[in-house]
């Protein structure tokens, strides 16, 4: 259990902490704690279940059992080279000839089966060889986390739950097991209950100031946006010395520490960089855009993945109508490569920035690329088309109006401007369709007014075209 807190903690470091949606300004939980809440619970799984054999007694060991044990380093062995179709015939001969009164050595058998089968995903035969195994021994802490392994597998995280909670009654020291709750309580979208887990963390390993972070990580998807500022507030003065004058971040260890080591430096910088991260989260949840932007900068300065504060950085310049800004941070975050970010929404908040500094052609490519990574998103179509009727481009612009009519996003505007958009490519009888629809569904009155007047002056092209055609006698 040692084994996986640590490599759980050194995964945390080396990953972003949070990662909040950009366009809604959502926050949206990417990297939890100890990775993902369908990954295995416990370290080296079959390692440590085919160890079981030699720790039976020395009663036990006595008995005359040695076909069985020769057929179970079968299994041990076939276990080790991944045969696992193999060890599980071995098993079943081993389970055979132990006998149902040997209790010690079928509980040995089940449990192995049962980490074969999870790993392998047959999480509903995993379950069944686990109820046998807690059939002989209720307390076992080993066939209860495998059982809630096994039940994530399935979906069910209320059994998995279930058997955590029982092996902390049996373990409550075992920080592993608080964090394997807490990941699935996050799963389950239980913040408050998985930041309760956290502080229990915090109880055992005051040391430990990630667990404080998670803690108030919850605290911020939980919706208490003044608890989770006030708890951020008070983790980033603790660690930051402010200089009378400047107000810059003199050192990312507390004042009391003593001659620290550059690893405690750097870990110190990269929790800093987390905390004002999820603090600039939640004053965009707190509609604080520029409060949030210095946050944002700050987490970048302190280490934090750029990649992820630039993706909040990009909307909040959006929503404070700082375009220029917006886009140059966005120009900063797609040239990272490989980053991880939600393309669609920030290509999206581009694409308006650049419409609104009336940049079209800008504006044409990243709403392209836009609906390329997010076809799901509305407005692109109808920006687009604004764009392209501004260069010109009037049969794209229409079909993108089309298109936007299609999704029911802004469709009295739509109309009006397909219909200009068939005026300038000579087709007048399609514009004066548009137009005469635009007067039956549109309930803003500038908009009536443009439609009336240039439908006045298709039906008078019209008329004018009949009278030509069909002059009077």
């Amino acid at each position: 259990m040692r084994r996986m807190h640590q490599e759980n903690h050194e995964r945390v470091r080396k990953k972003p902490f949070l990662r909040a949606v950009a366009f809604l300004l959502v926050v949206v939980l990417l990297y939890s704690i100890s990775g993902s809440q369908t990954a295995v619970l416990i370290s080296g799984i079959l390692d440590r279940v085919q160890n079981l054999g030699g720790e039976r007694s020395a009663d036990q060991q006595e008995q005359p059992a040695e076909d069985f044990e020769a057929i179970l380093e079968k299994a041990d062995a076939a276990i080790d080279q991944g045969n696992y179709d193999d060890a599980l015939t071995y098993i079943a001969q081993c389970e055979a000839a132990a006998g149902e009164a040997d209790s010690a050595r079928m509980f040995t058998l089940h449990l192995q089966q049962a980490s074969i089968y999870i790993v392998r995903e047959q999480y509903q035969e995993a379950e069944e060889a686990l109820d046998k195994a807690l059939a002989q021994d209720p307390q076992s802490t080993q066939a209860l986390l495998l059982r809630a392994q096994a039940a994530l597998g399935q979906g069910n995280h209320t059994l998995a739950v279930e058997d955590l909670q029982k092996c902390l009654e049996l373990e409550p020291e075992n920080v592993s097991l608080w964090i394997s709750l807490a990941q699935v309580y996050e799963g389950m979208n239980f913040y408050s209950e998985a930041g309760g887990c956290y502080d229990q963390i915090c109880t055992l390993l005051p040391e430990e100031d990630i667990y404080q972070l998670s803690a108030l990580r919850c605290v911020l998807l939980s919706g208490d946006y003044e608890g989770a500022l006030s708890g951020l507030d008070s983790y980033i003065d603790r660690w930051t010395a402010q200089p009378g004058s400047g107000g810059e971040v003199e050192s990312a260890i507390p004042l009391h520490s003593a001659a620290p080591s550059a690893e405690q430096e750097n870990d110190a910088a990269e929790l800093l960089g987390t905390a004002y991260f999820l603090r600039g989260c939640c004053q965009m949840q707190r509609f604080d855009f520029a409060a949030a932007v210095t946050d944002l900068e700050s987490a970048i300065a302190s280490g934090y993945d750029e990649a992820s504060a630039l993706e909040q950085l990009v909307a909040c310049a959006y929503v404070l109508g700082n375009h220029e800004e917006a886009l140059a941070y966005g120009e900063r975050l797609t040239a990272i490569p490989e980053a991880d970010f939600a393309r669609g929404s920030v290509y999206q908040q581009m694409g308006l920035s650049a419409v609104a500094l009336e940049r079209h052609e800008e504006a044409v490519s990243y709403l392209g690329k836009s609906i390329l990574f997010d076809p799901s998103l509305t407005g692109n179509h109808y920006y687009r088309g604004m764009s392209l009727l501004a260069l010109g481009r009037y049969e794209e612009a229409a079909a993108d109006f089309t298109d936007s009519i299609a999704e029911g996003y802004l469709t009295q505007f739509c109309c009006y401007n397909r219909g200009v958009c068939y005026v300038q490519m000579l087709d007048y009888e399609k514009a004066l369709a548009d137009m005469k629809q635009v007067s039956s569904i549109a309930d803003d009155q500038t908009i009536l007014e443009a439609a009336a007047e240039v439908q006045a002056q298709l039906e008078d092209y019209f008329a004018n075209q009949e009278a030509q055609t069909n002059p009077l006698p």
